[in-house]
């Protein structure tokens, strides 16, 4: 059953009641997006290439295959 915060009147904020555990709402997620600031993007060949226009969020890839050696 899904119930809506009505604290906040004018958003949309949705509580989802879990009675197999709790009598409390609980919600889907909580989301957290950190703080950026701006900076000189990359040249659009490089951005597409790195698959990022900005270079604080170009990070190398340090995994692994899905299936090593292609099997």
């Amino acid at each position: 059953m899904i119930r809506y915060n009505n604290a906040n009147e004018g958003s949309a904020q949705a509580a989802i009641s879990c009675d197999a555990f709790t009598s409390q709402p609980i919600s889907y997620a909580i989301a957290y997006v950190a703080y950026q600031t701006w900076e000189r993007p990359y040249e659009p060949e490089v951005g597409f290439e790195r698959a990022t226009i900005f270079p604080s969020l170009d990070k190398p890839f340090l995994g692994e295959e899905v299936t090593p050696n292609g099997r």
